[in-house]
């Protein structure tokens, strides 16, 4: 958790193991996330336009910052059972991060 809050660019996330960090295309385009728990995800938003590549190709992790966070929850197809006590932990993880930028 301490990794995440501290990040200063995508390259940072994507480096973290267990994080499935990945861009968004159409109508998302712009923004990236990682999953942290279940259907739950993170979602980055960046600020560069367009987005920094190397010039061997591919994207330029390390030239992204993140400018804002915003949870986001995936329609389930699981069980609802512990779906309070899964967004009670969430809430508690973003505001962690929020507290960052503050």
């Amino acid at each position: 958790m301490a990794e995440l809050k501290s990040a200063e660019n995508l390259e940072v996330i994507n480096k973290m193991p267990a994080m499935r960090l990945y861009q968004y295309i159409g109508n998302r385009k712009g923004a990236w996330s990682i999953d942290i728990h279940k259907n739950w995800r993170i979602i980055f938003e960046i600020d560069h336009d367009p987005v920094p590549m190397l010039e061997e190709g591919g994207v330029d992790l390390k030239s992204i910052t993140i400018n804002k966070y915003r949870i986001d929850r995936r329609p389930s197809l699981t069980s609802k059972k512990n779906e309070h006590h899964d967004e009670f932990r969430i809430k508690e993880i973003f505001a962690l991060l929020s507290r960052r930028h503050d």
